[in-house]
């Protein structure tokens, strides 16, 4: 979700355009691009009415903090989304803001798409183990900066994994 001078807009990046026309075909709105510059596609949603339809999807439906904190500066009443001028008036819609966050569940898709965003397969290779001279194995992996509560949960969910803290610091 973004805002700036000239209005609102939420957009889903992708390689996958077949994903986005599917993504606006259940919705009903919105519009797809192509972004030569990233080589990817984007669907964009940036009709104010279409923008509040967004917010009233995410709305209680939100499990990582700091989206659940970005969606409350634009969608309180007093918020950014509110308080922009619309044709000269204040947006006539309000939302009943629901303060609280979702948990992943085995039985929504909250999972698959944090995974399709953030996580990976990886085939490590390993030289040198005793009585194997190459170990071969498959690992998942879903990285995130912060929100350390959540693959606790994640790993309870789950009923295992392994829990790494990478510290990475800037090169110059």
């Amino acid at each position: 979700m973004n805002f700036s001078n000239k209005g609102f807009s939420f957009i889903i990046y992708s390689i996958d355009k077949n994903t986005l026309l599917e993504i606006k075909s259940i919705l009903g709105f919105g519009n797809i691009y192509y972004d030569a510059l990233n080589i990817k596609w984007r669907y964009a949603v940036e009709n104010r009415y279409d923008f509040y339809l967004i917010l009233l999807i995410l709305n209680g439906n939100l499990v990582l903090i700091h989206r659940y904190h970005n969606f409350i500066n634009v969608a309180l009443p007093k918020g950014e989304f509110n308080q922009k001028l619309f044709k000269g008036k204040i947006f006539h819609k309000q939302i009943n803001i629901l303060f609280y966050t979702t948990l992943p569940a085995l039985n929504n898709r909250w999972f698959s798409g944090f995974t399709d965003a953030e996580g990976h397969f990886g085939l490590p290779i390993e030289l040198g183990r005793l009585f194997i001279s190459h170990y071969i194995s498959i690992t998942f992996e879903i990285g995130q900066n912060g929100n350390r509560w959540l693959f606790l949960y994640l790993k309870e969910l789950f009923k295992g994994g392994i829990l790494f803290l990478l510290r990475c610091s800037a090169r110059n």
